[in-house]
């Protein structure tokens, strides 16, 4: 079986080191964010097995995360950690798409534990089949073949510029970190990733040219990463 893929939205440092080093060694391949709106971002890009939820945590809680991936058709399994363990809660929780709901502070192999029961469900069943082709008014973007069109113009992209895109294209108007982005296009090592990711994103930016209101159609959102502006295409 190959090894389960767990992204860790947690905010915490000390606990997120924790968790990710114990599930590391454990079995499982874990990523950490420690935003909710990066985290959301993260998780509708890569589809992670698995996610290890914080309930309180800046950008976004743990519950509207939730209940966005639910929306957006995220079928892994969803774990929620809180300190806040009284009933409200947890059903609050439950009602909203998780799969489990443990308080904090979370025993490791108890998790772990959960972990392994749940995913079970999402590693013997066959993945959902991902879109090839995302389109927004003119534009269209064909994952199998890699062609990118505004209309009838075939935009020439390079492997790099068509990845970002894609990335970016498929969590519109949410931001996607420059960690994530760098490590999906494999740019190392790190100051040679930042200005690598950033002279692809501007090569990128006049092959798509400019929104109808003259903005650009990937925004730079500073310290943070990107994101597709979706809208604007006739």
């Amino acid at each position: 079986m190959r090894i389960p893929r767990v992204l860790i939205i947690e905010d915490t440092p000390v606990t997120a080191w924790m968790l990710q080093k114990y599930l590391s060694n454990n079995g499982f391949h874990a990523t950490v964010e420690g935003d909710g709106r990066r985290g959301l971002a993260v998780a509708q890009a890569d589809r992670p097995d698995a996610i290890i939820l914080d309930n309180n945590l800046p950008g976004m809680d743990g519950f509207e995360v939730c209940a966005k991936l639910r929306s957006a058709q995220y079928s892994g399994v969803i774990v929620m950690l809180s300190a806040r363990d009284d009933d409200r809660n947890r059903i609050s929780g439950l009602e909203l798409g998780a799969d489990d709901y443990l308080p904090k502070p979370v025993k490791l192999a108890l998790l772990k534990a959960h972990l392994v029961a749940l995913l079970r469900r999402v590693l013997t069943t066959a993945p959902a089949e991902s879109p090839d082709e995302l389109r927004y008014g003119s534009l269209a973007i064909k994952q199998s073949s890699r062609e990118v069109r505004d209309g009838e113009r075939l935009l020439a992209l390079t492997d790099k510029e068509f990845d970002v895109l894609w990335l970016l294209a498929k969590s519109p108007g949410l931001i996607v970190s420059r960690h994530t982005l760098s490590e999906s296009i494999r740019l190392m090592p790190h100051l040679q990733a930042d200005r690598s990711l950033d002279m692809t994103v501007s090569r990128l930016r006049r092959s798509l040219g400019k929104h109808h209101s003259g903005r650009e159609h990937i925004k730079s959102v500073r310290g943070k990463g990107y994101l597709f502006n979706e809208s604007g295409w006739d």
